[in-house]
């Protein structure tokens, strides 16, 4: 499991960098290498503390 943090930070199992592009794009630097995504919103309601 990965956290973006709101200072643009991945941490977690990988670390990293992240930053959003347009609406729902995002892209997360890990390991030197570029990954490009999208947010969704799955209608999930996971605990804080997961």
């Amino acid at each position: 499991m990965i956290q973006l943090k709101a200072d643009h930070t991945v941490t977690g199992e990988l670390q990293g960098t992240w930053r959003k592009a347009g609406d729902a794009r995002v892209q997360l630097t890990l390991g030197g290498i570029a990954y490009d995504g999208v947010f969704i919103d799955n209608g999930m309601n996971l605990p804080s503390d997961m």
